[in-house]
């Protein structure tokens, strides 16, 4: 929030945020619209692509990027490898496919010409490079909409339990994608309800949140 009222205030072109350790990069153009780690990798793909560094035509993002990313990218030319989250997960798929670019939602972005890991000044070069060769950074790019939840549980795995079954069902009939996964490092299952119904991935993501807390 105060970045964005930073960048509108001051009438920047665009403004970055960074994690700790600065391996994350968060951007807000010159709209205020702020770009997730999908948005930027969309504008890096692009960029890449045209001074023809986009090895493959692909990237590498995960499950919890959304998919529209996925969808516009294909208009432009370029495919996605899917892979689980966590950088780990980006990094290995990128070497074994080859990609340059790979990312999280998170705003973790490697360049694989640069960097092995996230390097939040380095997303935030490429970011100014792509606004001053491209001009339009989303052009094209049209985001699905997407609800996510954390249910904090006791025990990650009985939690579970019969959630993929439920969860393939409410695809089914409300027409979304459903992410439901434990964390990794706390004692939550994440839920992600994914389409072009805001209304659907609500609902489907209340359904699932509630069956989840009451097996708690």
């Amino acid at each position: 929030g105060a970045l964005k009222e930073l960048v509108i205030k001051n009438g920047l072109d665009i403004g970055f945020a960074f994690d700790g350790d600065a391996d994350r990069c968060i951007a807000v153009d010159g709209g205020g619209r702020v770009l997730t780690g999908d948005e930027i990798l969309y504008i890096c793909a692009r960029y890449l692509k045209s001074r023809g560094e986009l090895a493959g035509d692909k990237i590498v993002c995960t499950v919890m990027s959304n998919g529209g990313l996925i969808k516009s990218l294909k208009t432009a030319g370029i495919n996605c490898e899917i892979c689980g989250v966590g950088d780990k997960y980006v990094g290995e798929t990128m070497q074994r496919t080859g990609a340059a670019l790979g990312g999280e939602r998170s705003g973790h972005i490697v360049f694989s010409k640069y960097e092995t890991t996230g390097d939040g000044i380095l997303t935030a070069v490429m970011l100014m490079e792509a606004y001053a060769k491209l001009g339009g950074l989303l052009k094209g790019y049209k985001a699905f909409a997407q609800v996510c939840e954390s249910v904090p549980v006791i025990d990650r795995e009985s939690a579970m339990s019969g959630l993929a079954e439920v969860a393939a069902e409410l695809e089914k009939e409300l027409s979304v994608r459903i992410v439901v996964r434990p964390s990794g490092t706390e004692r939550v299952i994440r839920v992600m309800a994914e389409g072009e119904s805001d209304e659907n991935c609500s609902l489907a993501c209340k359904i699932l949140v509630t069956k989840i807390a009451n097996k708690n």
